[in-house]
C-alpha cells in the first residue's frame, strides 16, 4: 500500500534491504513501473517469494537484516 493507502499488486526483483532508523526498506526493480523503486516493509500487505506466502513480511525481513 502506498502513503495514501492505495493498494497495488507488484512483481519485483529484490536487489537489497536496508534499515533506516528502525524502518526496513526493500530496494527492488518493479516490473509494473519498469524501474527501480523503494518499498517500505510496513506497507506490504501480502507477499510471496517463489510461490510461498510470507504471512508477516516485516518480521521475515527484520530477521534477514539481523542475520547479515
Amino acid at each position: 500500500r502506498d502513503a495514501s493507502g492505495n493498494v497495488t499488486n507488484r512483481d519485483i526483483s529484490i536487489r537489497y534491504l536496508y534499515d533506516d532508523n528502525g524502518r526496513i526498506y526493500i530496494r527492488a526493480f518493479c516490473l509494473l513501473r519498469n524501474e527501480m523503486r523503494t518499498f517500505r516493509i510496513d506497507n506490504i500487505c501480502k507477499m510471496y517469494i517463489d510461490g510461498a506466502e510470507i504471512s508477516e513480511p516485516e518480521i521475515y525481513f527484520r530477521d534477514k537484516i539481523k542475520a547479515e
